[in-house]
């Protein structure tokens, strides 16, 4: 949200887990607004709940349609565990894939429902940006 300077008129979404006041609260407010995160319930954010590499994808894939910004996927023929995907991910991990956001874990593997670390999300959020930047 703050990488990409996203506003919404949202301003309390109703998670049960998102204190006001926290330094998280508006970013997950902003975001929960406008589409690009939904919580673990219809009022449950889970807040202390580690992202796994798919949905982190899935946040970034839905805040470049929320912006526009160009660029199709296309199914990568080079992931050995696309079957290890949900569903409602592939489309995203198909476009970072396709784009080389995201070059996966060593032996054409994604690990879609591995964790995600500080340094995954960080490539994964740049790689975003500079689809951004030369829109």
């Amino acid at each position: 949200v703050r990488a990409f300077n996203l506003v919404s008129d949202e301003t309390n979404v109703d998670f049960s887990d998102v204190s006001d006041g926290m330094w998280y609260t508006a970013a997950i407010n902003i975001a929960a607004g406008i589409g690009i995160v939904k919580g673990t319930s219809e009022n449950v954010f889970d807040i202390n709940a580690p992202i796994t590499r798919q949905d982190m994808m899935v946040i970034l894939y839905r805040i470049k349609e929320h912006l526009g910004i160009k660029g199709e996927k296309e199914k990568s023929a080079v992931i050995s565990d696309y079957d290890e995907i949900s569903d409602y991910a592939k489309d995203a991990v198909d476009f970072m894939v396709s784009k080389g956001i995201v070059n996966g874990v060593g032996e054409n593997r994604v690990a879609p429902k591995d964790f995600a670390t500080r340094a995954q999300s960080a490539k994964i959020i740049y790689g975003v940006l500079s689809l951004y930047d030369n829109n």
